[in-house]
């Protein structure tokens, strides 16, 4: 699975990780972390072409998927957001 982000693009952008956890016998969980400097920066790349780019063709891959990404928010001194997909392999 790779596929280019274009976030180092986008303004506010701190950083990205992608986490692999525990894998089952029909699947693997992914957790994908990024770092923002606060939410509006956040909110302002949800609305980009830099997340169209990224996401234009997240249907394609579909198959892999158990179901839709589940969404996690926190806000610490940074703004930090998770995002669970659990895919097939």
């Amino acid at each position: 699975m790779s596929r280019d982000s274009h976030l180092d693009k986008v303004p506010g952008f701190v950083e990205f990780h992608l986490l692999k956890g525990p894998e089952a016998d029909d699947h693997t969980l992914y957790a994908s972390h990024t770092v923002w400097q606060n939410r509006a920066a956040f909110e302002a790349w949800t609305k980009s072409e830099a997340f169209r780019a990224a996401h234009q063709n997240a249907g394609d891959n579909k198959p892999l998927y158990l179901g839709h990404p589940r969404f996690v928010a926190r806000s610490w001194p940074r703004f930090i957001t998770k995002i669970d997909i659990s895919t097939r392999y």
